[in-house]
């Protein structure tokens, strides 16, 4: 072989290596890529509700290092179009939906998702009130009322069987006159555990709390009143009253300023031996007790 061909032999050879060391990099076989997504539910019939379905699907993405590096999962959707579904159990193709602008395929994993479907019922139904916690002693917690008092109770009807009441939860310890709350309804079966694929309309109601100031307690000592003298010659040597003292009840403001309880006048006028009185009691408005008389013992002695 002639030394000119040698010559051109290598540099071809040196050549091609060039050439496919530049394009290699430019060249790799395909890759892949798994992530899950969330699977979406598009055009459901306001007539039926989704009982059992998939919440996520394994997606599969091909294509370069390169253009996978760039691909924003979070951008990614997958759903299942149940425009054409029907009651009972149906398979949907999984529709996925990736952005435009790298050079990707992306397709699920499982091509087809299993979507159970029933039928909605919808019904009205009361809401009660239940208390938690304490109120703050100087309140008193008189039940509440909420508006609206029924809502539409709305499910699959399998589920409504279910359902035992509805409830919002007030907080006692926060209420307070005159205050109003925004609470939600919570579904509830017989074993006060919430009820899966139920909601109401309204989800919320206003709760308003019956509220007023708690009555307050304070003992005080019973004064007598009297009024004329006994009889020339006699004195009062003893009284008693039975009870002595009192309990009563009412607002703090009101109590207040009550250190004793007086009686209606008692009339000594003449008297020349011991009696008993039943006496009423002077009660100031806003203050209450269980007892609205007294029993006056008057002991009558003569002058030495």
């Amino acid at each position: 072989m002639k030394k000119e061909n040698i010559f051109f032999a290598i540099a071809s050879v040196v050549v091609a290596v060039l050439l496919w060391l530049q394009v290699q990099p430019m060249y790799e076989p395909g890759r892949e890529r798994e992530f899950a997504v969330p699977l979406k539910v598009q055009n459901l019939s306001q007539d039926l509700i989704v009982i059992d379905r998939e919440e996520s699907v394994l997606l599969v993405a091909s294509g370069t290092s390169a253009e996978l590096d760039k691909l924003d999962t979070t951008q990614v959707e997958a759903f299942v179009d149940l425009e054409t579904a029907r009651e009972g159990s149906n398979d949907i193709q999984i529709k996925v939906q990736a952005p435009a602008n790298i050079d990707v395929n992306v397709r699920a994993r499982k091509p087809v998702s299993t979507v159970a479907l029933e039928t909605v019922i919808r019904e009205k139904r009361k809401v009660s009130v239940q208390g938690k916690g304490a109120a703050d002693p100087d309140l008193l917690y008189n039940g509440a009322t909420t508006l609206p008092d029924e809502v539409e109770l709305i499910g699959p009807v399998s589920y409504v069987e279910k359902v035992k009441e509805l409830v919002v939860t007030l907080d006692l310890a926060k209420i307070s006159p005159g205050v109003t709350e925004n609470l939600p309804v919570q579904v509830l079966d017989e074993e006060g555990r919430p009820v899966p694929y139920m909601r109401t309309e309204p989800a919320n109601v206003t709760v308003r709390p019956s509220v007023a100031p708690a009555q307050q307690e304070r003992i005080v000592p019973i004064n007598v009143q009297w009024k004329g003298s006994p009889a020339f010659g006699y004195r009062v040597s003893k009284v008693e009253v039975e009870p002595s003292q009192i309990v009563l009840k009412g607002n703090s403001a009101d109590l207040a300023g009550l250190i004793a309880i007086r009686t209606s006048p008692v009339d000594l006028s003449g008297l020349k031996r011991s009696e008993e009185r039943t006496v009423a009691l002077i009660i100031a408005n806003g203050v209450s007790s269980e007892i609205n008389s007294v029993l006056v013992k008057i002991t009558i002695a003569k002058e030495p």
